[in-house]
């Protein structure tokens, strides 16, 4: 009975003991708290983590660091109760076949999985649940409670593992809530149908990812008793380098219990004057101190309270890091000497073409413009950094800006200032113009001060070069906006009812520009801006995509502007880094800058979008399309939804630079210039140097292309970001305006239409351009301007009727638009004109004289008179001299109608009579016309001549031996050898002549006067040679002609001769070229015929614009790699080859 007692006595203490601790617990319960922590809050989704339920059997693990348990609220020390996980596909049917899980948790000092095999040993962590676990029925959080729950220890990371081990799988794909990481791989993931995985001894992971699912971990307290003793503080980094940040902590933080109170407090010695922090009240802080500070925390427990022992946070002053020269040139073959100073330790980067990467004094000689960082470092570990950019001079490009760059008037001097002098100086500078001539010679001045003796969009070359070695830089081009120049065209209808003036290419003191910019750290999108597929705003950048596979995204900015741009500038910090490289070959990465009206987002996009302009950043090779290659590409026209090769159709520009990839905020630049030639420089390197647009560019309305920023990530899955972007667009507004012929008067008012039509009032006009802002102080008179009317002649017998006034101009044509004669009439009005042409089919006979077959009759309603301009084809003069030659008189032409012999007889006498064509020859008048001039091109000859009154005019020569006052034997012309152009006539008779004078002309329309001769025979019937040399002639082809007076002022005009003046070579520039265009001199751009082909004898295709007079640009359509070329030109009857250097 005793035992029996004994043991039931034990019974009956153990059922107290049961009971006492069951209320404990229960009390414990009541009094507990319970605190959620989410670590994690990224939109992202994944399907791998924390299990791929699409596959019968799954094992994963992943990685959340101490930081971010911290930064959460996970309190150290305290169990784990809950775990949730956020799943998005909650839908899927058959989702219950993945319900199975093992989970474990451990604390780990691990940061990433470094290869697919290494898992965190399963030995090192905890089961914590094995079960089944519920998934809600629409998106939320998968709740798992532990059955052993799990306490943090508060300094090292959790690692997460889920064994899911239920056979079969989910009807389809399931997604989790994920946030990407950094280059890190947090997660680690294992996935198979029949391979259940043993986490004992995982096999070879499927894959791993830079990114970690969404967690909420359920920490529970319980209330606090007594005086809390935290111990010491505890600083994460003690010591920190010009500013920062500390993780303070606490030895014990008592976070396991609720009821607890803190209050961090800083001091400036951690003896005296200790203040509280506001809003520091958790059992961590996170300290910024701007200057050394001690911390310690207050904890209290109802009423007691201790404070925890100080800890010293130190902050050092930035080193500060110099190098001694901030840019720096040398010459080929030769070395740069870079030295650093302010540190006790020097690190140099890259380490290409330097002696040494360590140390502070070191050799630089790269091939290319390349910058140098060198991180110096003190004696309490702080760093910082300088920057160096060191040119082969044949790589260095002079910058520069005038002064003034916009001047209205000319004779104004402009300044033009180096912008990027080397600070290592040495160099000289030299400035030249469009074809070469030198306007500022070498100097080693940086400012070079010169007068433009021309008006427009002036450019200027810049050269620099170092006097020690005679090596030349690059050549950049500086611009002013000068004065003002235009082209000015007068047209007339064939009515002469709707006379037209047009000005085309303006140019000259007018620049206006508009600016758009944004740094992204708006809350909400600017406007404008339209974010598409994986787009955001993150961290104060526009982000296209994140760091993860399979990611496609874009960045629109539209509605810049209304007008058409002549130039465009972009600026922006390109982000290109945080790979993944989950399957090691990243064939779609890329990000890429699109500018056209149909530059639009669409989810196939691998390469940017629309059919106009794109610059390509391709991170990665994928050669099964079009032989692609990582690189930059410069693309016009590529539509192909497929990955571009350098070879591609549609591609400008390659350049396999990858100096960008796996960088942060580098700065790129993209230029456009009024000449439609697009520059790239990614961190201060030219990436492409003026590469030439199309045409179809330069045409376009580009007033409504928008701005395209879109990435596309593959096994790389680089974050593509860009931010600080400018977009500037410059353009030119000139306005217009006419004024009466001759005055110099300025306009009445101003139009933005580069046409006047409908000009009736004057057959002149003073054509003005000015400047849109300021037309009344800031404008140039163009020139005053006459019509003109058709250059094709009535081929049949035609009549026209028209009314003219006094003082006008009047092409009178036919029904198809041919001249049949041109009337200038004198002061007075001519009323009612009609002109009648009649065609004959051959020459006309009258009594033993013949006349051209063709002749007029003019006849005005009111007296008066006027100039006039008749026409007679080819094929009519040569059936006239046909005739002549039978004759046998020595008198005639035989090649054209000469000056001294062509004559205009007019019938004046009314009714019909005994004359040509039935005229009356009562008071017949011979008229010597004032000009004659051959249109060879169009066949036909124009004959001026001033007549008093009008009637019926036949065309013959001087049948009757009474000769004009000069007999013209020879009138010549032809170059000489220094560029000078030598007339030579010969007279064979002379009655009363007082001089010659010698014109020339480059239109057959204006002509001036090259020389007077007063030394002249006077009356002889000798032969007399003269001679004059032209020796300011123009280039290319040119007109001349000769004039005779007589003593009583009359003058006879000859016919005109034709000359060709060849240059003495053609300039060739630059050569070498370390580009891709270069310029030709040539004397007639219309006509020269250029040729480029390579090494191998093959033709290459080029585009041509014409820079001026006598020279071109040549754009080759393809990138010319390094090697010797040949260059053609051929005009009329030269041809000249030369040698061009490509480096």
């Amino acid at each position: 009975m005793k035992q029996f007692y004994l043991i039931n006595q034990n019974l009956i203490s153990l059922s107290r003991s049961a009971l006492f601790f069951t209320f404990v617990f229960c009390a414990l319960t009541v009094q507990a708290q319970v605190v959620t922590s989410q670590v994690g809050t990224g939109t992202s989704t994944n399907s791998y983590i924390p299990l791929n339920a699409y596959y019968g059997y799954s094992y994963t693990q992943q990685i959340y660091t101490a930081a971010q348990l911290s930064e959460a609220g996970a309190l150290p020390g305290t169990v784990i109760q809950k775990i949730r996980f956020f799943l998005l596909s909650a839908n899927v049917s058959n989702l219950n076949n993945g319900a199975g899980w093992t989970i474990y948790i451990g604390n780990s000092p691990r940061t990433e999985f470094a290869s697919n095999t290494d898992w965190e040993p399963v030995a090192n962590l905890t089961q914590v649940f094995s079960g089944t676990v519920s998934f809600p029925s629409s998106p939320g959080w998968v709740e798992i409670t532990l059955s052993s729950p799990y306490a943090w220890n508060g300094s090292d990371n959790l690692v997460i593992a889920v064994d899911e081990n239920t056979p079969g799988y989910a009807g389809s794909t399931v997604y989790w809530q994920a946030t990407n990481t950094s280059a890190l791989n947090r997660s680690i993931y294992f996935y198979a149908d029949s391979n259940n995985p043993n986490p004992a001894s995982p096999p070879t992971a499927s894959g791993r990812a830079a990114a970690f699912s969404n967690l909420q971990l359920d920490f529970l307290q319980t209330p606090c008793t007594g005086l809390p003793e935290p111990g010491i503080t505890i600083a994460a980094n003690p010591s920190l380098c010009g500013s920062g940040s500390s993780l303070l902590t606490l030895q014990d933080s008592h976070a396991q219990y609720s009821g607890i109170t803190y209050q961090w407090q800083s001091s400036a010695d951690g003896v005296t004057g200790w203040q509280n922090i506001d809003g520091a009240n958790a059992f961590s802080y996170t300290a910024t101190p701007t200057a050394t500070t001690w911390y310690r925390a207050n904890l209290t427990c109802g009423a007691l309270m201790s404070s925890s022992g100080p800890v010293e946070v130190a902050v050092h002053p930035l080193p500060e890091v110099t190098v001694n020269s901030a840019d720096v040139v040398y010459c080929t073959g030769s070395q740069a000497t870079l030295t650093a100073s302010g540190a006790s330790t020097y690190q140099w980067a890259p380490a290409t073409e330097l002696s040494a990467v360590t140390g502070a004094t070191v050799q630089a000689s790269p091939v290319i413009p390349r910058v140098y960082t060198v991180t110096g470092t003190d004696q309490n570990g702080c760093q910082n950094t300088a920057t160096v950019k060191v040119s082969p001079i044949p790589l260095f490009t002079p910058m520069a800006v005038a002064s003034p760059g916009i001047s209205c008037g000319s004779g104004v001097p402009v300044t033009v200032t180096i912008s990027n002098p080397p600070s290592s100086g040495g160099l000289e500078y030299q400035l030249s113009d469009t074809t070469g001539n030198v306007i500022v010679p070498w100097q080693s001045a940086t400012s070079l001060t010169f007068t433009p003796t021309s008006s427009g969009n002036l450019q200027y070359r810049l050269l620099a070069r170092d006097p020690t070695c005679d090596q030349l830089s690059r050549t950049s081009v500086v611009k002013v906006y000068y004065g003002f120049s235009a082209d000015v065209t007068a047209l007339s209808e064939c009515s002469g009812a709707d006379r037209k003036i047009i000005i085309t290419n303006p140019q000259g003191a007018d620049l206006t520009s508009e600016s758009w910019q944004q740094d992204f750290n708006l809350a909400t999108l600017p406007a404008g801006v339209t974010l598409y597929g994986s787009a955001s705003l993150s961290n104060g950048r526009a982000l296209v995509t994140p760091s993860a596979t399979s990611q496609k995204g874009a960045v629109e900015i539209s509605g810049l502007g209304s007008l058409t741009p002549q130039s465009v500038e972009l600026d922006f910090l390109l982000t290109a880094d945080q790979p993944i490289d989950v399957f090691g070959t990243g064939g779609g990465d890329g990000i890429a800058w699109s500018f056209g009206d149909d530059a639009t987002y669409s989810g196939g996009i691998t390469n940017g979008a629309g059919s106009k302009l794109r610059l390509v950043f391709d991170a990665a090779n994928n050669g099964s399309d079009n032989g692609n290659a990582r690189g930059i590409y410069l693309t016009y026209g590529y539509t192909a939804n497929s990955q571009m090769g350098p070879a591609s159709a549609g591609v400008l520009a390659y350049n396999p630079d990858m100096s960008w990839r796996f960088q942060t905020d580098k700065p790129v630049r993209i230029v456009i210039d009024d000449e439609s030639k697009l520059t790239l420089t990614c961190d201060g390197n030219v990436i492409f140097d003026h590469i030439q647009l199309p045409p179809a560019y330069a045409a376009a309305d580009k007033s409504q292309w928008k701005h395209l920023f879109t990435a596309f990530t593959g096994g790389d899955a680089l974050r593509f970001a860009f931010d600080e972007l400018s977009i500037r667009y410059t353009r030119q507004d000139f306005v217009y305006g006419i004024s009466p012929g001759g005055t110099g008067l300025p306009p009445a008012s101003w139009q933005s239409a580069n046409t006047f039509a409908g000009l009736v009032a004057s057959d002149s006009l003073d054509v003005w351009i000015a400047s849109a802002g300021t037309p009344a102080s800031c404008n140039k008179l163009l020139g005053t301007y006459r019509f003109s009317g058709p250059i094709a002649i009535a081929v049949a017998s035609a009549t026209k009727t028209g009314a003219q006034g006094g003082d006008t101009a009047m092409a009178y044509t036919n029904d198809n638009c041919e001249l049949i004669a041109l009337i200038k009439s004198d002061s007075d009005s001519l009323g009612n004109v009609i002109v009648t042409v009649g065609v004959l089919d051959s020459t006309m006979m009258h009594r033993n004289q013949p006349y051209v077959g063709r002749y007029y009759d003019i006849s005005a309603s009111k007296v008066g008179g006027g100039t006039v301009t008749l026409y007679f084809r080819d094929d009519e003069i040569a059936d006239y001299n046909t005739t002549v030659a039978a004759i046998g008189s020595s008198l005639f032409p035989a090649i054209g109608p000469n000056g001294e012999n062509l004559q205009i007889t007019a019938f004046h006498a009314s009714g019909p009579g005994d004359g040509p064509q039935g005229y009356n020859g009562t008071g017949a008048e011979v008229i010597i016309p004032s000009a004659i001039v051959h249109h060879g091109s169009e066949g036909f000859w124009e004959v001026t001549f001033h007549t008093a009154g009008f009637s019926g005019f036949f065309a013959h020569t001087n049948l009757n031996g009474n000769p004009l006052p000069v007999k013209l034997v020879s009138f010549a012309a032809k170059p000489l050898a220094d560029q000078t152009v030598e007339l030579q006539w010969q007279t064979a008779q002379e009655r009363g002549n007082e001089r010659f004078v010698i014109e020339h002309s480059k239109d057959l329309v204006h002509f001036e006067k090259v020389a007077e001769i007063r030394d002249v025979a006077g009356n002889s019937d000798a032969l007399h040679y003269y001679r004059v040399v032209d020796t300011r002639p123009y280039l290319g082809t040119s007109y001349y002609r000769l004039l005779q007076y007589d003593v009583d002022g009359t003058r006879s005009v000859s016919r005109i001769v034709t000359v060709i003046l060849r240059s003495e070579g053609y300039s060739l520039y630059p050569n070498p070229l370390a580009g891709q265009f270069f310029s030709v001199g040539v004397d007639e751009p219309g006509l020269a015929r250029i040729s480029l082909y390579n090494a191998r004898g093959e033709k290459i295709a080029f585009n041509i614009n014409s820079k001026g007079a006598q020279m071109v640009t040549i754009q080759p359509a393809q990138m010319l790699v390094a090697g010797v070329y040949t260059i053609t030109v051929s005009e009329r009857a030269t041809r000249r080859s030369y040698k061009l250097v490509v480096q």
